[in-house]
Parts: structure tokens; sequence; C-alpha cells
């Protein structure tokens, strides 16, 4: 039998809930770290029990050989696995976990089931997952994701009918099931590295670089092991001994892994206490997923700091901030009126102005009064508009706010800018829903 925690089992109930009601399609979002493995054994073990066939689909196989596993620890009798190779396990299995590349590719072997879960569902666009999906229009589909949005931002609302939220990050923190975190970052979102990847590496700590590129990867790991002493490796889609590389970071034999956007979602480093951004993330989901690669907690680790040399923190937010999930409309949204965050006097960390540091508990200090910068005077000269066109330019600005991170009011003072006068204060809070 699995032992769910409290958090675990809500969100059990919750999506049983809606199959009861007749819901086909149910996202489950949660935080890396939240024991998604747990939750999926349980609902396997459950259909098994049923008397029911279930699919686990996963593009990693990693993962996959951890879930059949964990499902017969857990309850499951008849555990089959299909991933390249001949299958493997029950004969007449009742559980199948297999690769999305091999149910892919195998169409005409692909296992009967009534109930499909999706392991990192927002993948859900990609050719091979919409053709396997597609293969079992009659199942239930469960998928999993810390973060519900495509690489291009979109929702995954043509794949899910309902999306079920986990718990928080910090709610995580606090049941010690993911490590607490820190950001260092420069004052602002920036095109240029704010330092070298190897100058800012912090001391000889393990952890995971994302570059911009495959050859500034290969850069990376050349100059942290050269320059700094630090045993750093590249690691892409090509790299042979891949799985090696990463077994030996786990073990302490390597202490960097460098990558470009490889190592962005389903691996499993908990000794990781470092994530360096070297290069800029478009959307929020991708930038999540790269910092919860140093989440995971592990004996002797005591948090996470994540070097942002590019200032993507001032563009998506501070990694615990709250945040909703929706399959309509944006994908992932910042909770409103959030503090701005302020750099730490003491340990040069970035918070929330005001409130006491995360990482150092000193006091941060209050938020700056938000002002008109340079690259916001560019409309200053615009000719007379009409109280439509004023109105409209503001929604604009309010939305370019949003979108960098800061607090929507903000726009208020670029709208004075432009026309000399600030705007009513019932148009700025209709400027607001009308963006939001």
């Amino acid at each position: 039998m699995v032992t769910l925690r409290p958090d675990q089992r809500i969100a059990v109930e919750a999506l049983y809930a809606h199959l009861r009601a007749g819901v086909r399609r149910v996202l489950v979002q949660a935080p890396t770290g939240w024991g998604k493995g747990t939750v999926a054994a349980e609902l396997l073990r459950r259909c098994e029990a049923q008397g029911r066939k279930a699919l686990f689909v996963s593009h990693l196989a990693d993962i996959n050989r951890d879930i059949a596993a964990r499902a017969k620890a857990y309850g499951c009798q008849r555990v089959g696995v299909m991933m390249g190779s001949a299958p493997e396990g029950d004969a007449d299995p009742a559980v199948v976990v297999a690769t999305v590349q091999t149910l892919f590719a195998r169409r005409v072997e692909r296992p009967a089931a009534d109930l499909v879960l999706w392991d990192e569902c927002h993948r859900a666009a990609a050719s091979s997952y919409a053709d396997v999906r597609a293969a079992y229009p009659g199942a239930v589909h469960v998928g999993f994701s810390a973060t519900p949005e495509r690489a291009d931002g979109a929702t995954l609302g043509d794949a899910f009918d309902v999306l079920v939220p986990g718990p928080s990050p910090l709610e995580l923190v606090a049941l010690g099931c993911l490590a607490p975190v820190r950001v260092l970052a420069p004052t602002e979102t920036t095109q240029a590295l704010a330092r070298e990847p190897w100058e800012a590496w912090p001391g000889g700590s393990p952890g995971v670089l994302f570059a911009h590129s495959l050859a500034h990867s290969r850069e990376c790991a050349e100059q942290l092991l050269t320059l700094r002493g630090i045993r750093a490796a590249h690691v892409d889609a090509d790299t042979k001994d891949r799985e090696a590389l990463i077994r030996a970071f786990n073990d302490g034999a390597l202490d960097v892994l460098c990558c470009y956007r490889l190592f962005v979602e389903g691996v499993d480093v908990p000794r990781a206490e470092v994530v360096m951004l070297a290069t800029l993330f478009g959307h929020a989901g991708g930038y999540l997923q790269a910092v919860g690669r140093g989440r995971r907690v592990a004996a002797g680790k005591v948090g996470c700091t994540v070097v942002d040399l590019r200032g993507n923190v001032h563009r998506h937010g501070l990694p615990d901030e709250a945040r909703t999930y929706h399959l309509d409309g944006e994908a992932i949204r910042r909770a409103e009126k959030l503090p701005s965050i302020v750099q730490c006097r003491k340990c040069h960390a970035w918070g929330p102005g005001g409130q006491t540091c995360s990482a150092c508990g000193a006091q941060l200090p209050p938020p700056p009064p938000p002002k008109v910068l340079a690259r916001d005077l560019v409309e200053v000269r615009t000719k007379a508009d009409s109280t439509d066109d004023r109105f409209a330019r503001l929604v604009r600005f309010v939305r370019d706010a949003m979108a960098r991170g800061s607090n929507p009011w903000s726009a208020a003072h670029r709208y004075r800018g432009t026309y000399g006068e600030a705007p009513a204060r019932a148009d700025m809070v209709a400027a607001i829903r009308a963006a939001s």
C-alpha cells in the first residue's frame, strides 16, 4: 500500500471527484519534489485493483524504471515495461510503463489501457504525444506537470479539461520536501551576462549550469575546469555517456553539469545545490523547471542558490512567488499585488521588499518607488489621442509592466510620462482588469 501525505491525498481525492463527475482528462499540477512518482504508483495500484489496465507514459527511461519499481513495491502484481527492446516483465501486464518514443514507433503493439498517466504532460503538443493520446480515445487521461505550459507559452486546454492544483513551493519547503531557494541576480533583466559563469560559480558547490548555446555550454565546462579547478562536464542529447555522467554527479565524482536546455525537466540530480542561469527563458515554465533541478532535498543539503546571470527573476518572478495555473488564457500567472523584489544588503540575495531575507534573516530594504525608465520615454511626444486611444495605451502599458514582472500600477508613471498627467484611479483599475 502507498502512504500518501495529506497534500497528496487531497490532490488524489480532487482527481477522483472529477472522474466521478464524468471528466475524462485531468491535469495535476504540483512543484518538482512533490512526489509525483508516489501518486502515480497509487493511481496505478488502484486501477489494477479495480480489474482495469493502466499505462504510464514518459519520455525518459530513468523515470520509467523508477515508476515500474515503485508500482511493484507499492502493490501492483502484474507490471510490464516497454522501452525500445522487447517488452519486459509480466507476460499479461495490468500495468505497463512505456516511453512515448516506443509507443509512437510500435503502433501495432500498443497495450490496452483504461487509464493513461502522462509524465511531463506539458509536452502534449509534440507529434509523438498527440499520436499516442489519440490511440486511447476511451481511456481516462491524467497528466502531471510542475509547469503546465507549452514551450511557446500556450496552455494545455486542448489536451485536458480540468486542472487540479497541488501545494505551493513554500508549503513543500515547510514539509521538508523541497529545498529552500535564494536568488543572486543583476538589478534588471539583461541581454549580456552579468558576470562570466566561471567567475560567478559559488565555491565548489555542486550544481547545474544552463548555457545559452551548445558551444557556450562546452566553453563553460572547460573554463570551470581549467580556470577554477571545478570538475565540470558538458552534456547534450548526443552525449553517449550522458547517464554515466549524471550518475557521476550524483555520486560526487563530478561537480557541475553544463547543458543547453537539456536538463530543464525530467532529470533527478538531488545533489545539486546551485542552478546557474546563463541564458534567458522566454516563458515562466522553462525558468521554473530549470530552477527545480536544484530544489530536491538530499542528506546534508541546506538549500539551493540560483545564480541568475541574465536577470530572469525580474521577468518571471521569484521561484516561490504565489502563482496560479490555468487551461485557458495565460497558462502561468503570478498572484496579484506581489511586493517588488529587492536585493539584501547583507548577503545580496533577492527577496520581497520590506520583508525578512529568506537566505540570511536580515531585514530587506523597502521596495523602491516606481520610476519612469529611459526606455519608457519613447512615446512622450505622442500626438493628442482620443479617450479610447488613451485607455488602450494604458492597457498596453499595464501589460508591459506585468510582462517585466513589475507592479501593474507602475504603468501610471509611464502614462504620465507620455501624456503629462496621471490616469484616473478608475481607469487604472479598469486597465488592470482588461490586461489580466
